[in-house]
């Protein structure tokens, strides 16, 4: 059940929606998440190290999951509680990127230089507790203009909060 259910979520990947019978190709694979050391995740870190092998699918230009399988992220938590998600095991299609992307110091650079209302997403994750280690220093260190607008009163006032906290 388990490698169907991953090779099910290959198959929704594929633009022509054809059955693969596989877990990932050149651009991509599944990974997975278990929540406790079992024979299950012993048994999915056989099948896929069988999978890329036939595949030949060169993970180290695939980020987010390991030569097990396994994905590299902590297990997630729910937003309000900090609880542990209660689930045994995730699965997620990690992909390939097409490019090179800017390093987030000049991705946060750009953003905190504009003026053009692309910071409610931000201030939107604030008041739902979607926060990233590096809000805090962005926002010590460029001080943006829009970071004294009305409109996002609730959420300066969580980032104010936060930084008396933090120094």
């Amino acid at each position: 059940e388990l490698i169907e259910m991953a090779t099910a979520l290959w198959d929704a990947e594929q633009a022509n929606k054809k059955s693969t019978g596989t877990i990932g190709s050149s651009w991509g694979v599944v990974g997975a998440l278990f929540k406790n050391e079992c024979q299950l995740a012993n048994e999915w870190t056989d099948y896929f190290q069988s999978q890329i092998k036939v595949k030949k699918i060169n993970l180290a230009s695939i980020p987010y999951v390991n030569g097990e399988g396994f994905l590299n992220v902590p297990w997630p938590k729910y937003v309000q509680s900090r609880k542990p998600i209660d689930t045994d095991i995730i699965f997620a299609t990690v992909t390939k990127p097409e490019r090179i992307l800017p390093d987030p110091q000049k991705i946060a650079e750009a953003w905190v230089k504009q003026n053009d209302g692309y910071e409610k997403y931000f201030f939107n994750n604030i008041i739902s507790e979607i926060r990233t280690p590096e809000d805090l220093k962005i926002i010590k260190k460029h001080s943006p203009v829009w970071l004294k607008k009305e409109a996002y009163t609730k959420a300066i006032a969580l980032l104010d909060k936060e930084l008396k906290e933090n120094g």
